[in-house]
């Protein structure tokens, strides 16, 4: 049997997400404690902390980030297949009733207000996924992008300690 696999049960209010590092990628890179292990990037990330208010590095802070991620990309997905539902519904009516309505039929007009409604709804569901989008961005863009500018000197510090002397860049 793999150890790697393992059975769980996770319990939950209705209505609540839950978020643990083992739910899929979130932040590429080296883990929290990899980064603590370097001096300079514990002093950047104390600065970080002292001018936004937040530890990049903790893991309160990184998880509440993850949970929030995960309750948006919900939101965001669900938007996104109503959208290319609605899209390919609306598109198929708007063809059927140019193709198969007649000049002459006096409610053409409703074949076609039909398909401008759904089409309205696929926009309207474009118009969702970007407002959660944005919404993301502000609940968690700060804090993916300390721990990307503390992932980013960590692998500066990292890569330029392997090379050898007088090795050029």
């Amino acid at each position: 049997m793999n150890d790697d696999v393992r059975n769980e049960l996770t319990l939950a209010r209705p209505g609540t997400t839950t978020a643990e590092l083992n739910h899929g990628p979130f932040l590429e890179g080296e883990s929290p404690d990899t980064l603590r292990s370097d001096p300079a990037v514990v002093e950047r990330a104390r600065e970080i902390e002292r001018a936004k208010g937040f530890d990049p590095l903790s893991e309160t802070t990184l998880n509440h980030a993850r949970e929030r991620n995960k309750y948006r990309s919900k939101s965001f997905n669900r938007q996104g297949l109503l959208a290319t539902f609605y899209a390919i519904v609306g598109f198929l009516a708007l063809g059927i009733s140019i193709g198969s309505v007649p000049d002459g039929f006096p409610n053409r007009w409703i074949a076609f207000a039909i398909s401008g409604i759904i089409l309205a709804l696929c926009a309207l569901a474009i118009t969702k996924a970007r407002i959660i989008r944005k919404k993301r961005k502000s609940e968690i863009g700060d804090v993916i992008a300390a721990y990307q500018e503390l992932q980013q000197l960590y692998r500066q510090r990292h890569t330029e300690s392997r090379r050898p002397r007088g090795h050029p860049r």
